[in-house]
């Protein structure tokens, strides 16, 4: 092969010869997505790996004939466009989940008395104590002693509120850890994690980091500025093994606190086998991993399902009775929000801006825990290729070694373990099924092949909104029918398309029969007796939309109503 046609740009245009270019071939792995091909013969491939995606070439893209060719810019310029990802919201989001994390890990519980308490103290002092002990004093004719009594009652009552308030932290320093993880097919586990350090004196603070997947680095800390010494600022030591933190010049009673990327960790892997059958969820789950998992939970759609604890090296049988009403919440991937319906009664506001609390010490480990899964969620800390149901569980048992030469009273870690599931199905009640408006979530990306521009500022599709914000340009959304129907024992019977008419955006159809887009007209289309035209052989229903102007980058989503039926 002299010319390869993937290269070209246009029609017309002059292609490098390849005579002296050598070509890798071999045997693709599973999920591969194969980006450009030429003769039979794949050539640029994605895959993702981790919470990543990795692109291979096979060929040398330092080769002299390419570098020289003046056109390779322009080719460069068409694969960024397909494997970069162009959701700006996203990358900006990811610069925030430090705020969320050191939120979560720098809340520690504290012993206080009650106002209330309090109040009742300093009447009890001031109308009972005082007035009661001149009369007393005065019959025994000793009042002279008042003014010891007094003054010592005072003292030793502020000495024990003190004792009571202080006790969590005068014993020890204190540190807190916490890991948001996604397990991979491997069984590695790629994430985000936090430690902080609650002093119980001042001074200096190391903190060794004893794995080699976890680097942390110093959260930025409120008692840090622009005329801070340099020598209070945290020295970070880097060996082959481990890592140590030293925190400088702590002050009595503060926190120090360090967030990073965890990275290849090997956890081991859960080994589900699960599936539909008669409306109830059976099937075994077998533990590989290193830890227990003391809650996990099947989430899927909108809908949480409890499967207990998960011990380590043991397998455990599931037996769940279903609602079957909405078919995505057996099948599909758990929307952004579904912390609020596995640990209800916290709140969380959204956005940069937001936060939550606890509402008192006894809700820190609950509210935890769904801040934890919150952020899993929301920051999108799971594979590239994200579109199935998840076992989530909840460690309490250090999967972080911590270690400080300072007196550690107490470490309390809290880990969350994320892994993406098959659920098959085997037989539902009613031979008919029904996908309802916002069941399926679309899939939204550029349009590289129509649209050399376009960006993505905010993909609310991700975080259960039905509008996005974008540059100009042309963009794809890609509805998924869920794989797990078997494709090929179902019939669509028809599906509706809402499309919200916009001066500035337009919407067309992709006829997979005729290989043509079809324009969208109105503010509603339905197809009920070609619905297989519009059909992907792998499910998808690919819509287009053209975002001409920017008076408004809000652009309102399509949704989807589907109906069909079972053939098995």
């Amino acid at each position: 092969m002299n010319n390869l046609n993937f290269f070209g740009t246009s029609d017309e245009e002059e292609l490098p010869n390849f005579n002296k270019v050598e070509i890798n071939t071999g045997k693709l792995l599973d999920n591969v997505n194969v980006i450009y091909s030429d003769h039979n013969l794949p050539m640029v491939m994605n895959k993702s790996f981790g919470l990543g995606e990795v692109t291979q070439f096979a060929f040398n893209i330092s080769s002299e004939t390419l570098t020289k060719w003046e056109d390779y810019d322009q080719f460069w310029s068409k694969l960024l466009q397909k494997t970069v990802d162009k959701d700006v919201n996203r990358a900006y989001m990811r610069d925030e989940i430090p705020y969320r994390l050191s939120n979560i890990v720098e809340i520690y519980p504290s012993s206080f008395i009650p106002v209330e308490v309090l109040v009742t103290l300093y009447i009890v002092y001031l109308v009972l104590l005082i007035p009661g002990l001149y009369f007393l004093l005065k019959k025994l004719d000793k009042r002279e002693i008042s003014w010891v009594i007094i003054p010592a009652v005072a003292i030793v009552s502020s000495i024990a509120i003190f004792v009571v308030g202080a006790k969590d932290r005068i014993g020890g320093s204190q540190i807190n850890h916490i890991s948001v993880l996604s397990i991979d097919e491997e069984g590695t586990a790629n994430g985000y994690g936090a430690f902080s350090i609650l002093s119980n004196n001042a001074g200096d603070y190391p903190v060794t980091i004893n794995s080699r997947g976890f680097q942390p680095y110093p959260m930025q800390n409120y008692n840090y500025g622009p005329d801070e010494a340099e020598g209070n600022l945290a020295m970070i030591e880097i060996g082959r093994q481990q890592s140590k933190i030293t925190f400088n010049g702590v002050e009595f009673w503060s926190i120090r606190s360090a967030m990073g990327n965890i990275h290849s960790l090997e956890t081991g892997k859960l080994n589900s086998d699960l599936w539909i059958e008669n409306n109830k969820l059976k099937g075994t789950v077998k533990s590989e991993l290193a830890f227990d998992l003391t809650d996990a939970y099947l989430l899927s759609g909108s809908n949480s399902y409890p499967l207990g604890e998960i011990k380590a090296g043991e397998t455990t049988e599931i037996e769940l009775e279903l609602d079957t009403k909405n078919i995505q919440n057996l099948i599909g991937a758990p929307r952004a929000n579904i912390a609020s319906k596995v640990i209800p009664g916290h709140t969380y506001s959204g956005g940069y801006s937001g936060y939550s609390e606890p509402q008192d010490k006894e809700t820190i480990k609950e509210w935890k825990k769904y801040e934890l899964l919150d952020s899993a969620m929301y920051f999108d800390v799971q594979p590239k290729n994200f579109n199935k149901p998840l076992i989530a569980g909840y460690v309490t048992e250090p999967i972080i070694e911590l270690e400080s030469d300072k007196k550690v009273k107490s470490v309390q870690s809290l880990s969350l373990i994320t892994q993406m599931v098959d659920v098959e199905i085997r037989s539902l009640e009613a031979g008919e099924f029904k996908f309802s408006q916002n069941t399926i979530i679309p899939e939204l990306s550029v349009d590289t092949a129509n649209s050399s521009t376009g960006n993505i500022y905010h993909n609310g599709l991700l975080y259960g909104e039905g509008y996005v914000e974008v540059d100009q340009g042309n963009y794809l959304l890609t509805y998924q029918i869920p794989l797990q129907l078997n494709l090929d024992s179902i019939k669509v019977n028809k599906f509706r398309l809402s499309h919200p008419s916009s001066n500035e955006a337009t919407f067309s159809i992709y006829n997979v029969k005729e290989g043509e887009y079809k324009a969208l007209e109105g503010n509603q289309t339905t197809f009920e007796d070609n619905p297989g035209d519009f059909i992907a052989d792998d499910g998808k229903i690919v819509v287009r939309f053209e975002k001409s102007g920017m008076n408004d980058p809000l652009v309102q989503i399509p949704t989807l109503n589907l109906e069909g039926e079972y053939n098995q």
